[in-house]
């Protein structure tokens, strides 16, 4: 061959070595890709669970505070402290004036959802649900302490505990589990 024949060219296991070690990089980056965009999902519903759980406390604490009483309607009532599923708060002066929260509950017995039922003079207004029904309650109570008690010179007060999952069911790697709970006493003083 002369020299002017002669071209530079790559040969076959040039070419396939350099493939190799760019399928190794693309499959590497695509892995990566994957891994922050489920990271993401999981942050996604971590954030919408923390939002939706903190909205429901925060509306509940805040009628709490602003109620005339709280009405113990648990099971065990006799107890000092007590967990229940529900919530009765009495507004203004007129006893019929309540707010009732209520952790409602699928045939399964799982909590669905925390629904807030107003009523007016014995006429019920308005019920709607506090949380999105796309997150899971995996456990929700109500503590009450020194509820119907007057002149004992002790605050009453309810503990709000929600512990609550979000994410896709389906892929347990992209769910976010949280436990919040926050305390919230009448302003009115109990003497």
């Amino acid at each position: 061959m002369s020299s002017a024949m002669k071209t530079k060219a790559f040969t076959l296991i040039e070419l396939i070595v350099a493939m190799g070690i760019f399928a190794f990089a693309a499959t590497f980056a695509v892995a990566s890709l994957l891994a922050l965009t489920g990271a993401q999902r999981k942050a996604a519903a971590t954030q919408n669970a923390f939002d939706n759980v903190r909205y429901a406390l925060d509306f509940m604490a805040k009628e709490t505070r602003e109620a005339k009483t709280i009405v113990n309607q648990c099971e065990n009532g006799d107890e000092p402290d007590f967990m229940c599923n529900i919530l009765i708060l009495v507004r203004g002066t007129n006893s019929n004036d309540i707010v009732r929260y209520e952790w409602k509950k699928d045939v399964d017995g799982n909590i669905t959802y925390l629904e807030r039922r107003e009523t007016i003079n014995g006429t019920a207004l308005s019920s709607y649900p506090l949380t999105d029904s796309r997150i899971k309650i995996n456990h929700a109570s109500f503590y009450i302490s020194n509820a119907g008690s007057t002149g004992d010179n002790f605050q009453p007060y309810v503990i709000f505990v929600i512990n609550a999952t979000a994410g896709d069911p389906n892929k347990p790697s992209e769910q976010s589990t949280i436990h919040l709970q926050t305390a919230a006493s009448l302003w009115r003083l109990d003497i």
